[in-house]
């Protein structure tokens, strides 16, 4: 049920950019305004999104910081790739290919709280009682209980 309300919002998402861009650049043909928001989705929002994948924020959300985050990664590691003289039209395809693919692993690894939870078994933690007030009295509506 959640994949396919995802793949509902994606198309949503899709058709809305195509429609504002369509409307920005009302001369361009339907073809070129397709490939720009193909562009956009491959280098900002689907990098963007996949590096928040896990977090239960709302599907707004993600696409928003994820693709400020995505736009930052982009632009400092498209910097230094070019200055290790990697040319610049391989950026397009390198660095999305490998945001996506580190988000997508790290997604995937358990993060160290679930490890030791799993370690530990399914055992409920004790429950502690509340501790005695330092002077020694309850309060009136503790001792009516």
């Amino acid at each position: 049920m959640e994949a396919k309300k995802e793949l509902l919002d994606w198309g949503i998402l899709l058709v809305t950019l195509l429609l504002i861009l369509k409307i920005a650049f009302y001369k361009d043909t339907l073809l070129v305004i397709f490939r720009t928001t193909l562009s956009i989705f491959w280098m900002f929002l689907l990098p963007g999104y996949l590096i928040f994948r896990r977090k239960q924020w709302p599907f707004i959300e993600k696409i928003i910081l994820g693709s400020l985050l995505a736009g930052a990664v982009l632009g400092i590691s498209s910097y230094y790739l070019g200055l290790l003289g990697l040319n610049v039209r391989w950026h397009v395809w390198l660095i999305p290919l490998l945001v996506m693919l580190a988000a997508f692993y790290f997604s995937q690894k358990k993060p160290k709280a679930e490890k030791k939870k799993e370690a530990e078994g399914d055992r409920e933690p004790e429950r502690e009682e509340s501790p005695e007030p330092i002077d020694g009295h309850r309060d009136e509506h503790q001792s009516q209980e």
